[in-house]
């Protein structure tokens, strides 16, 4: 059986499931499945499969593109489609093909399955179709995969909890106490004051749905998803945090969750803004947590930030506001890339301290009524005009001559 890779988005674990192919073939089209049954431990994630099709006619097969669904074991939920991809594959007549895909198994589906009360019996359904044309004629193959959970999510002990700002899914393992249990209603609380006052800084609410926050055992690492694009759909961002932190309260959880809440603000609304104002998402974060009774870490943080920038200064940088410098600098010289965020850091509160303490909200309410984003493809230069401009038409002042102090050159 080929050994395959799959990437953990989720946390609702499993021992081992499996997928069990059945296909759907044509006369002049014939598919296999290789292997026919994958073990999974985990789920929500990459999946691979192997698609062996033998062309029975006597013209040329060319695929046009394929479409999936997940659906329900009693065939009552569906998900929404996921495509179409193009499929690019031709097949001479008595020649076989073998198309390497990989499945996505959407963490959201699998936690759609479960609050509809979909995944009592443990399985659901992955159903693929490809459409292709020969000669004249079109025609379409179907792949379904029925998939076998072994643990249950009841087993698992998932736990969902709403609040007004996010959907929260974790597990019970990981607060096994009563003291570990009130430290998370205690976060929440605070998760939502976060929200609350991350909206006054930003001064919009953000698109969507509430954002997914996952807890679960990571090594203390936390991280904002961005949301990404698959099957002409985006995929919903979400919040990773680690349990240990929450359980055990660490001052630095607060932080980091403040932080990436502000990446949700910042990246979820207006796209890919250019690489220094990834700064301004840690110095809202050291407002908010300031505002919410975590002065003291707000404050380490930003004399650590100010430290950085100091340091740019003295070595002599000029990269902040040039194309990708992050991870050109990264591969060069990895202590040297934090120090253009702490100098970033200093611009901001001196835009801040320029234009006023209302200045962001302003500028980010403007770009949302105007339903601006950044383009990726834009270089990081022209980004930082379009930022130049806009905070000079809001405040009315002079803002490119402070981005020159900064080392800024117009093109």
């Amino acid at each position: 059986m080929k050994k395959f890779f799959m990437v953990l988005t989720g946390l609702l674990l499993v021992t081992a499931s499996v997928f069990s192919a059945e296909a759907k073939s044509t006369p002049e089209l014939s598919v296999s499945m290789k292997p026919d049954k994958l073990t999974l431990e985990e789920f929500g994630g990459w999946v691979p499969g192997d698609y062996i099709f033998k062309n029975n006619s006597k013209v040329k097969i060319e695929f046009n593109e394929r479409n999936a669904v997940f659906v329900s074991s009693d065939g009552k939920w569906t998900s929404q489609n996921i495509g179409p991809f193009p499929t690019k594959i031709e097949i001479e007549p008595g020649m076989t093909h073998t198309f390497n895909d990989n499945i996505l198994v959407p963490y959201e589906v699998v936690l759609a399955l479960y609050q509809e009360g979909k995944l009592k019996s443990g399985d659901f359904t992955f159903i693929q179709h490809f459409d292709y044309t020969y000669g004249e004629k079109e025609g379409t193959v179907s792949v379904k995969w029925d998939v076998k959970m072994t643990v249950s999510p009841e087993k698992m002990g998932i736990i969902i909890t709403n609040t007004p700002f996010f959907t929260v899914v974790t597990k019970k393992v990981y607060f096994p106490s009563d003291y570990s249990q009130k430290n998370l209603k205690k976060f929440l609380v605070f998760a939502d004051s976060a929200a609350t006052e991350m909206e006054k800084l930003t001064g919009i609410k953000p698109s969507g749905n509430k954002l997914s926050i996952r807890i679960g055992n990571y090594d203390g690492m936390s991280f904002y998803a961005f949301p990404f694009l698959y099957g002409g759909q985006y995929q919903q961002p979400y919040m990773f945090l680690p349990a240990d932190l929450i359980a055990y309260p660490c001052e630095w959880i607060n932080l980091s969750f403040a932080q990436n809440l502000a990446k949700s603000y910042l990246y979820g609304e207006f796209g890919t803004p250019p690489m220094w104002m990834f700064a301004l998402t840690q110095y809202l974060a050291d407002k908010t947590c300031a505002v919410l009774g975590y002065s003291q870490i707000a404050q380490d943080a930003a004399f650590e930030m100010n430290e950085m920038g100091t340091k740019y200064i003295q070595k002599g940088k000029n990269y902040l506001f040039i194309e990708k410098w992050m991870p050109e600098n990264y591969n060069d010289n990895p202590g040297d890339y934090p120090l253009a965020f702490g100098r970033a850091y200093q611009l901001i509160a001196e835009i801040e301290k320029l234009c006023g303490a209302d200045i962001f909200a302003k500028l980010f309410a403007g770009w949302k009524k105007e339903g601006f984003k950044f383009a990726k493809e834009m270089p990081s230069p022209a980004k930082t005009a379009i930022v130049i401009d806009a905070l000079a038409k809001v405040s009315g002042k002079d803002v490119l001559g402070l981005f020159k102090k900064y080392g800024y050159q117009p093109e």
